[in-house]
């Protein structure tokens, strides 16, 4: 899967990241659109105090995304 290289620098590398974006994609979603709301969803969070419930904060926030849409 080619990845958009748009997408939150520091976060890019993490593994979780790539498997929630592997997830959406292979439920159904648009991948630009994943890309887009996982960026969105990282910016975001980028200042949680508690680093280990990024990847949960992230999830929840492209799921919701991604159905609003």
């Amino acid at each position: 899967m080619q990845q958009d290289h748009t997408l939150s620098a520091p976060y890019d590398a993490d593994d979780w990241v790539d498997e929630l974006r592997e997830r959406l994609v292979d439920d159904g979603h648009d991948q630009r659109r994943v890309d887009r709301a996982i960026d969105t969803s990282l910016t975001r969070f980028r200042g949680a105090r508690v680093r280990s419930f990024l990847p949960l904060l992230v999830e929840r926030a492209d799921e919701q995304a991604l159905r609003a849409e």
